[in-house]
């Protein structure tokens, strides 16, 4: 059993980074959700929030701001990129601005 002061957290953006250091893309599954009219709001005011939302255009863009800003968990799917194996720190360059550094201090936040 993994003890909670074990565990590691991580904002989306890190997580998606680590991920693709690693020869993962990530793929938010609530997202996709959201995007094909699936995405279920149990309550009253969310549904009506997010029809106003959609109504303007806005949905997409409030759904991804709130994943950075306010959700603290996420269902993701991660699926292998075409090269197979770890990247390498030189592999970095193929991922433009992502640096494959060791993780930083903050990566590990322990227990919160």
């Amino acid at each position: 059993m993994q003890r909670l002061s074990e565990m590691h957290y991580f904002f989306y953006d890190e997580f998606v980074r680590l991920a693709a250091c690693h020869g993962f893309s990530v793929r938010d599954l609530r997202e996709e959700q959201l995007y094909s009219g699936a995405l279920h709001s149990p309550k009253a005011s969310r549904r009506a929030i997010r029809s106003a939302l959609r109504s303007l255009g806005l949905e997409d863009a409030a759904y991804r701001a709130q994943r950075r800003w306010y959700v603290g968990m996420f269902e993701l799917a991660l699926v292998r990129s075409q090269e197979s194996g770890v990247r390498s720190q030189e592999g970095s360059a193929a991922l433009g601005h992502i640096e494959c550094a060791p993780p930083l201090p903050w990566f590990n936040r322990g227990a919160r």
